[in-house]
């Protein structure tokens, strides 16, 4: 049963006062003066400093009221017994004060006191068992401010998630499943914490100590505590499985330890790093000294040591780490203004792999990338917020321990976004010229590179000045003025130059035209493309277009008009004006057919046939052009022949003839080609007995790739007699079957046998045997 705080103070004060509740027979004397006070005071209460003490108890507050021949009272035991009360409860209050009862227990530590010093009052005026009452009632008060203290005091602290990348979780005691941890998620005592795969946590308890759990560890908060007071902290985590780094602040008034299960280690280390599995315990030690004990077997890890041990074996001798490998790129304190860049390092002998690191500070205790499987001697980081880092490596050996890390190198990722000053004088925008070249001028500002169309640009870091060729038409040019951090000012000047007098003509040559050079439809709509002079107007006018129509050549010279409602004949007139002020008049004649061509064949396609070569032969009328499956075919005589190459099983064959408009024919027909023989896979044949008549009882089983004739011919002959019999198809398409009779003067002959199978292809097989 546990007593409440006032319950427990009822019963002590119950005590105290029935323990001093009895009284004591006072000492009487006759002062003659032969001793003073203080004499008397050492000889009957056994302490000099105690004379008052006879003052107060006999009513005198100076000492020149003591007159020889008067009667003193000393109450020697009462007062020796308030003295010792009085003491006890003062060294008790000066405790409970020293460990913070004002802080903890303040109600408990201030009643105390007044008790106290209430006795102190009473003891003045002789009153000694309310005094000592009062004294020990101090005392067991500060006794339980002192109990109360020890509760308050010394605290579970938190520890948290402070930093963390990809999937975190944690699980208290009483959770079954576990639950994504966020940044600043408090951990508390047998909370357990886990990384998942390309994951990373880091865990800071309120000394600043850390432990940096890698992807696919789990780890225990075993302990976490805090003196309120005199600010001691004990913390202790417990690894599970995987590997972590433990980072452990120093000082008398912290106590860390770590816990791996079949493992003692005793941590006089502030950083070190340890890997659970089901089969090793790995530890690499950096600073200070590791004691690792297994199996009644210890070693001791140095500086820059590491130590296998086995599941239920003991720890290896102590393994020396790999160095830290020399740093290459980039520069100490370099600004980085690029949101992807690269590290390199140079390597270092034995190493497996490479741990990466990126944090905050030069110390890695604030870490901000991380990756531990680097496998060669770069690595390249992706949007890293603005500020300044120290990177760092360690190298991986071939026992997987990292080995210490080298100087960290800082960096300054800087985010630039102005643009940079640039100006562009000559030439101005849609400027027109007859030469081949100009002069470009501009400004723009120091450190920057300038490029026109690709091309350098040099600058004194005020003005820029080149010559600049041009070609024909329209030119574009494209004046990129670029900082360090990447930010671009673009400025698009558009130049034409036009040599004087030179104007073409060209049309799609993907349009159709007839022997006249006339363009032919075969819609009533057209799109008439054409090329000209680049950034040239185009009107076309003609019979049955209302209204000029007109158009603008685009920056290559191209330009489109849409006909319709064409006619069967349509003549139309385009002039071209161009930027430079010349002039081209050109006609063209549209033609409008849509009758579409005729193909004629002298026979049809056949479905199948056993002839590789396919022959399609016949005439043609009101076509341009004649295909078979994209083959040109000569029909320049109106007629066509054609041998067409057939492959084994199914072809396509296409026929497509065109004419000058576009129209065109298709024919498109299937053809299978089979040339395999049927195949004679098993024959059974013998000589039966029917109704005394004798036979020839004849099985022959076959296969083929298309289809077989329902009848096979089986041909008998000897030198008596010659028979010819039909077989039938049965089962499956699978066998032949059929009995031949034989004649009686034959019947002990050899008979020559051939059978001949066939499938619809006309390919045929023939099988003889003698029997």
């Amino acid at each position: 049963m546990k007593l409440s705080r006032k319950a427990l103070f009822t019963i002590i004060l119950f005590l105290s006062i029935n323990v001093y509740a009895q009284s004591v027979k006072p000492v009487e004397i006759v002062f003659d003066g032969s001793k003073n006070l203080r004499q008397l005071a050492d000889e009957y209460l056994g302490d000099p400093n105690l004379w008052e003490e006879i003052l107060f108890n006999n009513g005198l507050r100076r000492v020149d009221q003591v007159t020889s021949g008067m009667t003193l009272k000393i109450d020697a035991e009462k007062i020796i017994a308030t003295q010792k009360a009085k003491t006890a409860a003062k060294e008790k209050i000066d405790e409970a004060n020293k460990q913070g009862a004002k802080l903890f227990a303040s109600q408990e530590i201030a009643s105390a006191i007044k008790n106290y010093d209430r006795g102190l009052v009473n003891s003045k005026i002789g009153e000694w068992d309310t005094s000592i009452n009062l004294f020990n009632t101090a005392d067991k008060e500060a006794s339980l401010a002192l109990e109360m203290i020890s509760q308050k005091r010394v605290v579970d602290s938190e520890a948290f998630v402070s930093f963390r990348r990809g999937r975190v979780e944690k699980r208290t005691v009483q959770e079954r499943t576990w639950s994504d941890a966020p940044l600043k998620t408090k951990l508390f005592t047998e909370d357990r914490a886990r990384t998942l795969s390309d994951s990373y946590a880091e865990i800071s308890f309120s000394d600043k100590s850390k432990i940096r759990l890698n992807e696919n560890s789990q780890a225990v908060i075993k302990k976490s505590r805090v003196d309120l007071l005199n600010k001691n902290s004990e913390n202790s985590v417990k690894l599970e499985k995987g590997d972590a780094f433990a980072l452990f602040s120093k000082g008398s008034r912290k106590k860390n330890e770590i816990e791996v299960p079949g493992v003692d280690v005793k941590v006089n280390s502030s950083f070190f790093w340890v890997e659970k599995d089901e089969e090793t315990t790995k530890f690499a030690n950096y600073e200070g000294e590791i004691e690792v004990t297994s199996n009644d077997s210890s070693i001791t890890l140095a500086q820059n040591q590491g130590s296998i041990i086995p599941k239920g074996g003991v720890p290896s001798a102590p393994i020396e780490l790999l160095p830290p490998p020399n740093l290459l790129s980039p520069d100490a304190n370099s600004e980085i203004y690029r949101s992807s860049f690269g590290f390199s390092w140079e390597p270092v002998d034995s190493a497996e792999k490479y741990l990466f690191v990126i944090s905050r500070d030069v110390k890695r205790e604030v870490i901000v990338r991380s990756n531990k499987n680097v496998n060669n001697t770069e690595f390249t980081i992706e949007n890293l917020e603005p500020g300044f880092y120290y990177f760092n490596v360690s190298a991986i050996d071939k026992y997987g321990f990292p080995g210490p890390f080298g100087e960290a190198r800082g960096f300054n990722v800087i985010r630039d976004e102005t643009k940079p000053y640039l100006v562009v004088n000559n030439p101005e925008n849609n400027f027109f010229t007859n030469n081949t070249g100009i002069n470009i001028t501009g400004e723009v500002e120091p450190e920057i590179s300038l490029d026109v169309n690709g091309i350098d640009i040099k600058h004194d870091g005020k003005t820029f000045s080149k010559g600049f060729s041009l070609e024909k038409g329209y030119n574009k040019l494209t004046f990129t003025a670029r900082d360090k951090a990447g930010n671009e000012t673009v400025i698009i000047r558009e130049v034409f130059y036009e040599p004087k007098g030179e104007i073409k003509l060209n049309f799609d040559p993907g349009l159709n035209r007839n022997s006249k050079w006339d363009i032919i439809s075969s819609k009533p709509t057209l799109a008439l493309n054409g090329n000209t002079f680049p950034q040239s107007s185009v009107d076309l006018t003609g019979v049955n277009i209302r209204t000029k129509l007109r158009a603008y050549a685009d920056n290559t010279g191209d330009f489109s008009f849409m006909l319709s409602n064409l006619g069967e004949l349509n003549k139309y007139f385009i002039e071209i004006n161009t930027p430079g002020g010349n002039k081209l008049t050109d006609t063209i004649t549209v033609v409008f057919a849509n009758v579409k061509p005729e193909i004629r064949l002298n026979e049809q396609i056949p479905s199948k046939t056993n002839n590789s070569i396919l022959n399609l032969a016949g005439t043609i009328s009101g076509a341009k052009t004649f295909e078979v499956n994209d083959t040109p075919v000569d029909i320049s005589s109106g007629e066509f022949n054609y041998n067409h190459s057939l492959e084994e099983g199914s072809n396509r064959v296409t026929l497509v003839a065109r004419n000058g408009a576009g129209s065109k024919t298709t024919i498109s027909r299937v053809v299978k080609l089979d040339s395999t023989p049927p195949r004679l896979n098993k024959e059974e044949i013998s000589r039966i007995e029917k109704n005394g008549e004798l036979y020839l009882a004849i099985k022959v089983f076959v296969s083929d790739d298309s289809q077989l004739k329902k009848n096979a011919v089986a041909r008998i002959s000897s030198s008596s007699f010659t028979a010819t019999k039909y077989l039938t198809l049965g089962g499956k398409n699978e066998f032949y079957l059929g009995e031949i009779p034989i004649p009686s003067h034959a019947a002990d002959k050899k008979l020559n046998i051939e059978i001949t199978i066939e499938d619809y292809f006309g390919n045929k097989y023939s099988y003889k045997v003698i029997k």
